[in-house]
């Protein structure tokens, strides 16, 4: 079963990916703490975010997102995106934002867990 289109009109394909995220630095805030989100979808130059905590976003923040891909083969791998976006609409779920150029995307290896009885 493959990763379906969202159906609303954009310039780019957005796809329907849960997919949990934290705010690692926003501008201006005193908050130090990173922000825990869930991505509703993403495109290649966007996404819109689930707020755990109703907040106002607006400008550049920066941000990780936890992508899992499953192979046919049952396995399971773990990436993480980490880039700089620009906040371009707030509402009362979330918000949708801009991806800046110079996105990193890296393999997240999981540890090896080993029990023994």
């Amino acid at each position: 079963m493959g990763i379906e289109p969202y159906s609303k009109s954009r310039s780019q394909e957005r796809y329907d990916i849960i997919a949990p995220a934290l705010i690692l630095n926003y501008p201006g805030e005193n908050e130090t703490e990173p922000q825990l989100l869930l991505t509703r979808d993403v495109s290649i130059d966007g996404a819109y975010f689930y707020m755990r905590k109703p907040h106002v976003y607006a400008g550049p923040i920066e941000l990780e997102i936890l992508f899992r891909v499953n192979e046919n083969n049952g396995q399971k791998h773990h990436f993480v995106l980490t880039c700089s976006a620009e906040v371009i609409r707030c509402d009362d779920s979330g918000f949708a934002v801009h991806f800046r150029a110079g996105a990193e995307l890296a393999q997240f290896a999981l540890p090896t867990v080993s029990i023994e009885g």
